[in-house]
Order: C-alpha cells, then structure tokens, then sequence
C-alpha cells in the first residue's frame, strides 16, 4: 500500500504538466506509462503479496519468509528506508502548506505579485526554526491519527 500511496500522491501530480510540456510532452507521457506498468506494477503487487503472505511489514515479511540473515531482507531494510526518505519530504510539504494557510490567513499575501512571494518564499525557507516548527503540526498530526490505529484512526479520519 505504501508503494501506491508513493506512486499515487504528491510527486506524481506536482510539477507533472511543466515537466511533460518540457520534455516532449506525449513522448515523456508514454515512457512514464512504461516505466510504471514494467517497474510499479510488480513492485506493488509484489509489495501486496509479501503482506498477504507474511501479514507483517517488508522486513519482518522477509525475515519469515527467507530465514534471518538472508540477503533478500535488505530489499525489506531499502524499502523501508525509502518509505521514511519519502516520508520526510511529504512533511516538509505539509509544513509548507501550513506555513503558507497562516501566511495567507494574517493577509501577508494581499495584494503581492509573483517577485514579492518569491522573496516571501525565500525568507521563509532560509528560515530553518520556521520551516521545522511549520512541520511539527502535520508531524503532530499524522502521529496523532496513526497512533490511534487503523479503524479508530486511518479509516476514521
């Protein structure tokens, strides 16, 4: 599931219609396609089927499945790794955002062009206690909802 919710989200849509326009449009549209139906696909339903079988995460899964020790439960240790890489860039996002709802909601945007919200932009990023204090809300957040487990929490919210 993580491995759709990665391939579903943020990253796919955001910058996605600059970047196709960029590099040949439908030609750079096919090989995407490509790439997912020969590389995201199997890694998905392979992903799927590991916690069917094993009805635990990628590296205990592999552990269960090969035996400790075996090479194969790198692939659970990478695939976790990535998960918590991905993860803290999809924070740091939410953090923007939040940054950016209370930026808009005090007015710091009223009436502003495109070059005064890039100096707006650039303060705010050169700003490391801001940046991390703006991403501590959705960290509070998502650690609040997944704490409280699956049906009382993700399904829930």
């Amino acid at each position: 599931m993580a491995a759709s919710g990665f391939a579903i989200g943020l990253g796919n849509i955001w910058r996605f219609s600059y970047v196709a326009g960029e590099n040949g449009g439908g030609a750079f549209l096919l090989i995407y396609i490509m790439i997912v139906i020969v590389i995201g696909i199997p890694l998905f339903l392979a992903e799927a089927g590991l916690g069917r079988k094993a009805q635990s995460a990628a590296i205990i899964g592999l552990r269960k499945l090969n035996g400790k020790g075996n090479p194969w439960v790198s692939i659970g240790w990478l695939g976790t790794i990535t998960a918590l890489l991905v993860t803290s860039y999809y924070l740091m996002i939410m953090g923007w955002l939040f940054a950016y709802f209370f930026k808009v909601g005090i007015g710091s945007f009223q009436g502003v062009t495109s070059d005064p919200a890039a100096v707006i932009y650039e303060d705010f990023i050169s700003n490391p206690v801001a940046v991390i204090g703006y991403t501590i809300i959705p960290t509070l957040i998502l650690g609040f909802i997944v704490a409280k487990g699956v049906k009382s929490g993700i399904e829930k919210f």
